[in-house]
Order: structure tokens, then C-alpha cells, then sequence
């Protein structure tokens, strides 16, 4: 069960990564910055590798509950298999998403002088 504290140690990470990259968002009117603080990772489209992420997740924990029902060792092998592609996953868009914010920090910081 390691894989689930893997995967919900990336997940704030994430999230907060998220939430710097959309303040650094230009908005011209002062609502319209604090909505796009607040909605964070809502303003970014979700990557083809988030979604294989979250297909792992939900793929895993799925088998897992199957194989528990069915007390099926093979089922549940894949199922930890799915979940701790899954954690993975979830680290590599963590540093995945903060490479893009200092990515686009520095091309902020470029375009401005």
C-alpha cells in the first residue's frame, strides 16, 4: 500500500506548482487574477501523460478491487502493478510541471525587459 502515500505525496506538489503557473497568468483586471489563482490547474488542458496517469489510478484500483472480491493473486499483482505506474507517473508530472513554471518564468522574465 506504499504506492498510495507515493502517489498523495506528488499530488500537493502538483497542485501548488499549478497554482504558481497560473498566477504568473497575465489578467488585466483584479477579479479576474484572484479567479485564476483560486482555479489553478483548471486553466491548463490536462497532458496525454496526466491522463495515462489517471487511467493507472483508476485501472488499479479497479483490478485491486476485483482481485479482492475474486481472491484473485493475479489480479491484484496488476492492480499494484497499475498503482505504482500510477505514483510514478504522478512524480514525473511533478517535476514535469515545475520545470515548466521555470521555464516560464524565464521567458516571462525575457519578454518583459
Amino acid at each position: 500500500m506504499a504506492f498510495i502515500l507515493l502517489i498523495i505525496t506528488a499530488q500537493p506538489g502538483i497542485m501548488i506548482v499549478d497554482r504558481i503557473r497560473a498566477s504568473r497568468i497575465p489578467v488585466y483586471k483584479k477579479r479576474d487574477k484572484i479567479l485564476t489563482v483560486t482555479m489553478g490547474a483548471a486553466n491548463f488542458r490536462p497532458s496525454a501523460f496526466s491522463r495515462i496517469q489517471f487511467f493507472a489510478v483508476l485501472t488499479g484500483f479497479f483490478l485491486l478491487l476485483l482481485g479482492r472480491v475474486w481472491f484473485s493473486s493475479l489480479l491484484v499483482t496488476f492492480g499494484e502493478v497499475f498503482l505504482y505506474t500510477a505514483a510514478f507517473l504522478a512524480w514525473i508530472l511533478l517535476f514535469d510541471s515545475t520545470a515548466r513554471a521555470i521555464r516560464e518564468k524565464g521567458s516571462g522574465n525575457r519578454s518583459g525587459s
